[in-house]
């Protein structure tokens, strides 16, 4: 019965927020989004994301099995004053791999050589990013997403073909990309290859989603875009 009742005060509550919301002043709803907007912009200028290994160049060394963990091995390089980043993963089959990255100037030679001193039985993988190989990834990076966002707007403004709603929909999509990479920054998440990869999806479900929700509000309200916006 208790459950029966804190079921339906969730559910009085969640409609009287709702009817809150329906009937609240669109000019004052706007400022809400805007304002977390302006808060992660502000987020980005103090601090933009960490550029990853493979966008910065440097080394990424791995181990393979073992009883190798993060903590230990962070410790073990600390000691030996190499400036290292120290992380575990684990695949989905359960294998558990510890990956550690550093700058290209490091010895990592000496850095194997201490894993091995300690963990004799791991396999080690090295890979090297060098600084015109990063230099190249990240002007594909900047490319791919500059030609993502324009071919989206082009495609938005094709669709609605009235400014107001594109500009919108563009706005809404800039704005999930911005809180996106102010939350990697407050989390500490580097900005990889494979985050980009993540961003670009984000504009799409982005744009999806918002095309769906402007439309479905505009034929709610007049016949055509045009009427509802004119």
């Amino acid at each position: 019965m208790q459950y029966i009742k804190k079921s339906i005060e969730v559910n009085t509550m969640l409609e009287n927020t709702l009817k809150k919301l329906a009937t609240a002043d669109p000019k004052k709803m706007i400022t809400y989004p805007l304002v977390v907007f302006l808060v992660a912009l502000l987020i980005l200028v103090v601090h933009f994301p960490t550029l990853g290994t493979d966008l910065k160049g440097g080394v990424v060394v791995t181990i393979h099995g073992g009883n190798a963990n993060a903590k230990d091995v962070e410790s073990l390089l600390k000691a030996e004053n190499f400036e290292v980043t120290v992380r575990e993963i684990k695949s989905i089959t359960g294998d558990t791999r510890v990956e550690i990255r550093a700058s290209t100037d490091v010895d990592v030679q000496r850095i194997i050589e201490l894993i091995k001193s300690k963990y004799p039985n791991v396999a080690i993988s090295q890979t090297q990013f060098g600084p015109s190989l990063s230099r190249t990834a990240q002007e594909q990076s900047l490319k791919a997403v500059s030609l993502a966002f324009l071919g989206m707007a082009v495609v938005v403004f094709l669709f609605f073909r009235v400014p107001l709603p594109s500009l919108t929909v563009i706005f809404s999509a800039l704005s999930d990309m911005t809180i996106a990479l102010a939350l990697m920054s407050i989390f500490g998440l580097e900005l990889t290859q494979a985050t980009i990869a993540a961003l670009l999806m984000l504009i799409g479900y982005s744009v999806d989603s918002n095309i769906l929700l402007t439309t479905k509000l505009l034929r709610r309200k007049e016949d055509t875009v045009e009427e509802a916006y004119f």
